[in-house]
């Protein structure tokens, strides 16, 4: 395989696997709805699941691999299960569990993932604070198993080595 086919795969998985983001923020209107936005992105491939949170019961059914979902919550503390499907609503076994402590206007991804060989939950904020005119905010959260790597993005490494487990933002213009 070719460093350029490599960098391809590596772009696909992380955008389908949600560890890709381009957001561009908006400040929130005096008076608006200041629930907290999160959005739930499934990387484990090859099983559907359900996703339930605390309080809200099912929120996601038969969630395919690589596909993601938002839902807008109040603030307070979750409990977001992920489980196998079933019957029944939010009756599968549990393959993943994790708290989600949110506040007003939060906005966090929750990544259902491989962590150390065992389903898991990675959480982040995403950063919507206003770009300059003409700008996006180009974030990449690095999710996968393996060494450090870089991402491109305009035919160029924009992030040079960003580690497992970590993320970074820079500003793209025109």
């Amino acid at each position: 395989m070719t460093l350029r086919k490599f960098l391809a795969t590596a772009t696909t998985v992380a955008v389908l696997t949600g560890a890709l983001s381009l957001t561009a923020g908006t400040a929130a209107s005096a008076g608006g709805d200041v629930r907290a936005t999160v959005f739930v992105v499934h990387g484990i491939p090859g099983v559907n699941v359900d996703v339930c949170i605390s309080g809200l019961g099912e929120v996601a059914s038969r969630l395919p691999y690589a596909e993601r979902f938002k839902k807008r919550l109040d603030a307070g503390t979750y409990r977001v299960k992920v489980r196998t499907v079933s019957r029944g609503e939010c009756k599968g076994d549990v393959l993943a569990k994790a708290p989600l402590t949110v506040a007003d206007l939060d906005n966090v991804t929750a990544v259902v993932r491989y962590i150390d060989g065992n389903p898991g939950i990675s959480t982040f904020d995403n950063d919507v604070t206003p770009t300059a005119s003409g700008e996006i905010r180009f974030v990449a959260a690095h999710m996968m198993k393996g060494a450090a790597v870089d991402v491109w993005a305009n035919g160029s490494v924009e992030i040079a080595s960003l580690a497992r487990g970590a993320t970074g933002a820079i500003a793209l213009g025109d």
